[in-house]
This record gives C-alpha cells, structure tokens and sequence, in this order.
C-alpha cells in the first residue's frame, strides 16, 4: 500500500472538513471558536467522531427510520445523514471547551453548511464525493463470433 496517497487523501479530507468548519462558523451565528488552535482541534475531534461514532449512528437512525426511508424511496437517508452530522458536530462542541454550538439548530445549520461545501470542493478536487464511476469492458467475442457490444438489450452505466 502506498501510505504517501493515503495520507495525502486524508489530509485534503482533513483539510475541507477544516474549511467547512471554519466557513459554518462565520456564517452560523451560534458556533464559536476563540483562537486558531481550537478550531484546529475541533476539525481533529469531529474527525475521529466521524471515524468512530458515526457509522454506529447511522446504523441505529436508519434501523428506526426504516418507514421513512422506504416512504422516501431512499431519499430520506440526506435528512438522516443530516441529523447524524449535527449530532457529531454538537458533540464536538460540548467537548472542545472553547468550541461552542449554542444550540442544536444551529448544529444543524452548521452541518448542512460544512455538507455544501465538503460536496463542492471534494467535486472540483475530485474527491470521495464522485457520483458516478465508469468503466468499460473489453470487447471479447462471445460464441457464435459475436461481441458483447454487439447486445442492444443491455444498458451499460
């Protein structure tokens, strides 16, 4: 494994969480952070709370959530992703002393601003956030001489 990518591709992660972060807490006016150390801080803590609580919460919404989502056809997994987000950014602030988030409206305004722009920038950098991923198959003959591109009954995505 070549660990100079991985640690590359978790520092640009690190680095939008950290822009995301620092763009909600000027545009939300219930976070605060008193100095450059502590936001540095609260990226870090809200990073490992992504790594380490926030699969087990999502798990747990989406299992009480099941008729929502099925209601939703899938759609109500961003109002549950949403909510696991504020959850872990208002835990971040009850943690960090001189990080606050007043409120858990405010944790959700700052979650769903540090969404926009993780998705933004991770698009023009072209990170995790890729939609769609394409990939082609060689054109090998099948019996009878014929190759699979030749199939007009199969769509490729």
């Amino acid at each position: 494994m070549d660990t100079s990518l991985s640690w590359g591709r978790w520092f640009r992660e690190w680095a939008v969480l950290a822009l995301g972060i620092l763009i909600a807490t000027h545009i939300v006016s219930g976070i605060h952070y008193d100095k450059t150390s502590t936001l540095v801080l609260a990226v870090l803590i809200l990073s490992l709370l992504n790594s380490a609580i926030r699969p087990i919460l999502t798990t747990v919404f989406m299992l009480l959530s099941l008729p929502l989502l099925l209601a939703t056809l899938g759609l109500g997994i961003l109002i549950i992703m949403w909510l696991v987000n504020s959850l872990l950014l208002y835990f971040t602030g009850a943690i960090i002393p001189n990080f606050t988030v007043d409120t858990f409206g405010d944790a959700m305004w700052g979650a769903l601003w540090i969404s926009i722009v993780s998705f933004a920038l991770n698009t023009l950098l072209g990170g995790k956030s890729t939609i769609i991923k394409t990939s082609t198959r060689p054109n090998t003959p099948k019996q009878g001489g014929q190759s699979h591109l030749d199939d007009d009954d199969v769509i490729d995505i």
